[in-house]
């Protein structure tokens, strides 16, 4: 974009989760509808994930090539269950900022 700036002065929505989430941490494990690199990223932040929407405490939904019908199940019914739901936008720039 031609904006001077460090690497560590870019924010992505990733880094804005993750603190998000240690100001306001689930109480429990996290369901994701998203791709696998939000699930790397949590997991590396201290974050218990799961696939089973009555044990998740908090639903995480950004950009997933792999969505189906069983995924907005499942976060259906984890949100349906108490779950929170948090949703992040797409990842065009996590791409190139994260190793």
């Amino acid at each position: 974009l031609g904006i001077p700036c460090a690497p560590e002065e870019v924010l992505t929505s990733l880094d804005a989760l993750t603190g998000y989430l240690r100001d306001a941490p689930p109480q429990g494990p996290i369901l994701l509808v998203a791709e696998p690199l939000v699930g790397q990223v949590l997991v590396e932040a201290g974050f218990q994930l799961t696939d089973e929407p009555a044990d998740a405490a908090m639903v995480v939904v950004s950009w997933d090539r792999g969505f189906d019908y069983a995924k907005l199940l499942a976060a259906f019914r984890a949100v349906r269950n108490g779950a929170r739901i948090v949703a992040i936008h797409e990842l065009s720039t996590a791409w190139t900022l994260r190793p």
